[in-house]
């Protein structure tokens, strides 16, 4: 298999955040990326795969990945986004809305994270700007310490942990644009103790590294939603991914 050269993708994962309650230490980011270079599997061009981890992954980073990916890609772009780490919704009050966490985010107090994260609308406007016809983001943003330990980091405030399903239907607008979420917005994710993996993660991987089989020689986008959402909830029955779709082709996303 020859490189992907239009093939693009931000693989973010935060675990050692800076400054609020820190993550199960896991390999998701770099080996999720790792399968996306392979060329017998997804096939990207190295270097235009950014990952960003922990201290990386940082607000203005984010920032600069997104921006990279609306700059580089055209509508024949086939573009990846995978963010790991905290998610959140402030509940109420002039701040209200969905989140995600970079690694030196500030809490407590919510004028503080709404401040030092990234807001849904922001996030949503990043990704509407990439022109690519072809968009897979994979929001792992609920992990918890462990099973039964739900990721819940901020006692005082009105604010949730994750992103609620009404946000993943404003993610998916556009052509070709599949958002696959590791749980419902009310509902954790789990890590098992020492695990590799988070639960939903360690899925999906399986799933890209071949066993979500399709048809012709390759892994298409909803033959991976299917395995990956039956197995986690075989594995842990609490938690149940997401899929929004806008989409013209259940377009392939790996070989195997």
């Amino acid at each position: 298999m020859t490189m992907l050269d239009n093939a693009h993708a931000l693989v973010v994962g935060i675990a050692d955040y800076a400054n609020i309650r820190k993550l199960p230490k896991v390999q998701d980011a770099e080996d999720l990326a790792a399968v996306l270079v392979d060329p017998t599997l997804c096939g990207y061009d190295a270097k235009n795969v950014k990952v960003l981890l922990d201290r990386d992954a940082t607000k203005d980073n984010l920032r600069a990945g997104l921006d990279a990916l609306k700059r580089r890609c055209d509508a024949d772009s086939t573009v990846f986004l995978y963010f790991s780490g905290h998610g959140g919704q402030i509940m109420e009050g002039a701040n209200t809305g969905q989140y995600l966490l970079p690694d030196e985010v500030v809490y407590p107090g919510n004028d503080n994270l709404a401040r030092t994260a990234i807001s849904g609308a922001e996030f949503t406007a990043a990704l509407n700007a990439i022109k690519a016809r072809r968009l897979t983001v994979v929001l792992d943003c609920c992990h918890a310490g462990g099973i039964g330990d739900p990721r819940d980091f901020v006692p005082s405030e009105p604010i949730a942990a994750g992103l609620s399903d009404s946000y993943l239907n404003v993610l998916k607008v556009g052509t070709g644009r599949v958002i696959i979420s590791a749980t419902r917005g009310s509902d954790p994710a789990y890590v098992r103790p020492r695990a590799k993996y988070g639960v939903f993660t360690g899925h999906f991987l399986e799933g890209l590294r071949g066993k979500a089989r399709g048809d012709g020689g390759v892994i298409r986008i909803l033959d991976l939603y299917s395995y990956v959402q039956e197995k986690v909830v075989a594995d842990q029955p609490n938690q149940r991914p997401v899929l929004k779709v806008e989409l013209e082709e259940n377009y392939p996303i790996v070989l195997y």
